[in-house]
């Protein structure tokens, strides 16, 4: 899915890096599209998933949060399941 997709790229702090990007920084438009250019979807796949991850960071219960806990285990056991040393990881 796409927000297990996002919830990839933010455990591997690759949107935290495309964040430090004017142009990206505050414009989750821009994101998406930027996101939809290399990942597949369209440009209003990922948009809804980084508003709830920008707004509610911490909630674990807005249904579209690519940060809740839950999301975040299931990313962790494929990267490590990958061979991603998780301990390597910001964040």
């Amino acid at each position: 899915s796409y927000k297990l997709k996002l919830a990839i790229l933010y455990r591997l702090g690759i949107i935290d890096h495309l964040q430090k990007f004017d142009s990206l920084k505050n414009n989750d438009s821009a994101m998406s599209r930027v996101l939809a250019s290399f990942m597949g979807g369209n440009k209003d796949s990922y948009q809804p998933y980084l508003s709830a991850a920008k707004n509610n960071p911490m909630s674990s219960s807005s249904q579209n949060n690519p940060l809740s806990a839950k999301l975040i285990e299931e990313v962790e056991d494929i990267l490590a399941r990958l061979g991603i040393n998780l301990d390597e990881l910001e964040g």
